[in-house]
């Protein structure tokens, strides 16, 4: 199998309008999402407010984290820092679980529940990261992408830095349109092959020659 091919996005959208997407940016603008939180990720916020109590540190978020390679990375990198590790999956958790880092909390919840109880604190996120990006490459399922979801105007303000990396080039420049209406600094890059890769996907997107992009979005 030629897995260069196998890990490239096909998506049957070929034109992204910067139009529509503004559009769709000042409604979510104007008209924030209320779906209701769960009680559950409410009671997991609670226990985290908690600990930051016992243990105050700076905050850097790992978004979709997955089985942890990108948290254990981060929580080496800023030891002083504590890395909040997000994901639905018990599954994919397991392995970050039997790790133990103290300067590691992990989050079991839906992503978007705990980012709004994030920006409604009064807590400071130093750096969040998004390195399992949702590309959902039909065009018809546009508006399930993070960009363009309604989340993403608050999403692209939680944080001093949002790092986002994917191997779709159309997602991460309609991430950056969307970050540039909402008045945020960016840059947009390409990764070069010998990077580090932070999660098990780029590790096998670096082996097999797939480009890697790295978008991130300064809230100054």
């Amino acid at each position: 199998m030629d897995y260069h091919d196998f890990y490239q996005i096909r998506s049957n959208q070929v034109v992204f309008s910067d139009v529509k997407l503004k559009s769709t940016i000042r409604k979510y603008c104007a008209h924030p999402y209320q779906r209701p939180i769960s009680a559950r990720a409410v009671r997991q916020f609670e226990h985290l407010l908690e600990h930051l109590h016992r243990f105050p540190r700076p905050i850097i978020v790992d978004s979709g984290c997955g089985k942890g390679k990108s948290s254990q990375i981060l929580a080496q990198s800023y030891p002083d820092h504590l890395v909040i590790a997000i994901d639905q999956s018990e599954y994919r958790l397991r392995s970050l679980r039997s790790l133990q880092a103290d300067n590691i909390y992990i989050v079991q919840e839906n992503c978007i529940d705990f980012w709004r109880l994030l920006s409604a604190s009064d807590l400071i996120i130093d750096m969040h990261l998004l390195l399992y990006p949702n590309p959902w490459p039909k065009k018809r399922h546009e508006n399930r992408r993070w960009y363009a979801h309604p989340i993403a105007p608050l999403l692209l303000n939680m944080s001093r830095l949002t790092i986002m990396r994917s191997n779709w080039l159309a997602y991460l420049q309609a991430s950056a349109v969307v970050a540039n209406q909402l008045g945020l600094c960016h840059s947009l890059e390409s990764l070069p092959n010998l990077i580090e890769p932070m999660t098990h996907f780029e590790a096998k997107y670096c082996q097999h020659h797939v480009s890697l992009y790295q978008l991130k979005i300064i809230n100054i």
